[in-house]
């Protein structure tokens, strides 16, 4: 191989390295935003429980939404609205930990522990610690983030 065509090659496989590079980056960036955006919903989340504010919920709850409650209930979007009506649920106070966010795409995985003090009309306290999974799809119609699905566990005192 003439000095030339290796002279070419390098230059290729160089530029070829760079571009590598800049969308490695590109893509890094992007994933560090979606985190950013997804940790801002969960705090939106988080308040809008303590408030009640079943509007904030409505936004946040795609309308396929599905919950698998504690007690292994399914429930829809508008059974969740229902069930964070004000007089029906009062959270006192919601603190999470251990707060995982995994991006895959337009889709979003978090996983988290909750302290919770609050209590509810039909099962009464509700104050203990849980674990939860909940997660987001970016939405084509409109780019937003939406909760698509959200389960949760009560964590028992031994562990």
């Amino acid at each position: 191989m003439s000095r030339r065509r290796i002279s070419v090659a390098l230059s290729i496989l160089s530029i070829s390295l760079c571009c590598g590079t800049v969308h490695a980056d590109a893509h890094s960036q992007q994933r560090k935003e979606t985190r950013k955006q997804i940790e801002h919903l969960e705090s939106e989340w988080r308040q809008a429980s303590v408030k009640n504010d079943t509007a904030t919920l409505d936004r946040l709850l795609s309308d396929d939404f599905i919950c698998i409650t504690d007690t292994g209930t399914l429930q829809t979007k508008q059974q969740m609205l229902v069930s964070r009506s004000p007089g029906m649920v009062q959270f006192d106070k919601i603190d999470y930990s251990d707060t995982k966010i995994r991006v895959y795409g337009d889709s979003a995985v978090v996983t988290t522990t909750a302290e919770v003090v609050g209590h509810s009309a039909t099962t009464g306290d509700m104050t203990g610690r849980y674990r939860y999974t909940r997660v987001y799809t970016r939405h084509n119609k409109d780019g937003m983030w939406r909760i698509v699905s959200f389960e949760y566990s009560r964590v028992r005192p031994d562990h």
